[in-house]
């Protein structure tokens, strides 16, 4: 789900040097110097409601969300194709990714890579318990690119988000049920930028928007898996900053 809060970001005109913002997410004018406008997460407006100009009067120039925010419950449902392989000495390595996909107004694309090992094994005196526990470390990349433009396709707005988790596993197998859960640590920067170059009161401006935000916390994960021969169905649901639903099904081949 995505946050209220996350659906705008302020914009300081004090810390903009070629433009400004005159006209805010609410429709009105700018005259605290600060006003609101959609992330990527944001609504999709068509009309000119984010305009930024040069200091001097000129043709404004507007940005818009990827209209995320009107999807039901502001969710975005999204297939991810994972992939694991099992190494010696208890390690596997995970991969996920999606192909680019979506409208030319928002594509989405992903990645990531991430490597298991189980730890139990070094741990005295749990080596015999009945249940796994395993470390866990990933990286993962999201991409969100929209045009901005009808003509000029190197106009486009562009939202990134890369992060690394750092996670404890435990899980626990009652016949063909697994149940599991995790917590750790996500340490992550995204980027929100308005790539191109624009005419404003004739001068060029090139990438007149580039903002980056680092941020960290605490995630936790709790799910089950279901084997069924070679195949498997897995559900499970992480709380982070932006909580996941996963639901899916895989196929086992040793």
């Amino acid at each position: 789900a995505i946050p209220s809060s996350d659906k705008f970001f302020t914009v300081n005109n004090s810390k903009l040097q070629s433009i400004e913002l005159t006209t805010d997410h609410s429709g009105q004018a700018v005259t605290s110097g600060t006003g609101k406008v959609p992330t990527v997460f944001g609504p999709n407006k068509t009309s000119s409601e984010y305009d930024f100009v040069s200091p001097a009067p000129s043709a404004p120039f507007s940005i818009a969300g990827a209209g995320i925010a009107d999807l039901p419950m502001s969710r975005l449902p999204v297939p991810v194709i994972n992939l694991g392989f099992g190494l010696p000495k208890s390690i596997d390595i995970k991969l996920r990714f999606v192909p680019t996909i979506g409208p030319a107004e928002a594509k989405f694309s992903l990645f990531g890579v991430g490597l298991m090992h189980d730890v139990k094994q070094y741990i005295p005196g749990i080596k015999m318990l009945p249940f796994d526990l395993s470390g866990f470390v990933g990286y993962t990349r999201m991409s969100v690119k929209s045009e901005l433009s009808d003509t000029d396709p190197t106009k486009k707005g562009e939202f990134n988000v890369s992060a690394t988790t750092i996670q404890a596993l435990i899980s626990k197998k009652i016949a063909v049920l697994t149940f599991y859960g995790g917590v750790g640590y996500n340490f992550s920067k995204s980027n929100l930028a308005v790539k191109g170059t624009y005419d404003l009161d004739g001068a060029p401006v090139k990438d007149p928007v580039d903002l980056s935000v680092a941020f960290s916390g605490p995630r936790a994960t709790a799910g089950m898996r279901l084997k069924l021969a070679v195949i498997t169905f897995h559900g499970d649901y992480t709380f982070q900053k932006y909580s996941a639903l996963t639901v899916g099904f895989g196929i086992n081949v040793r």
